[in-house]
């Protein structure tokens, strides 16, 4: 992935693994029940916390994205 990421390519990732998540991403996406609930910012300061709260949150914390 990181080669790739290197040639300025796009990847999509889908991982229930946090630690993995945060360390390889830019932006996250935290669904529940199959909706968008946040797209975070991985410059923010971003812990595993914050995402489980927007994932079971669910549908409290919806965004419009």
């Amino acid at each position: 992935m990181n080669e790739l990421l290197e040639r300025g390519a796009a990847i999509i990732m889908i991982s229930s693994d946090l630690v993995e998540v945060l360390r390889m991403s830019h932006r996250i996406m935290v669904m529940s029940e199959g909706h968008v609930v946040k797209i975070l910012d991985c410059s923010d300061d971003v812990s595993q916390e914050t995402i489980l709260n927007y994932a079971l949150a669910g549908g409290n914390h919806r965004d419009d994205q």
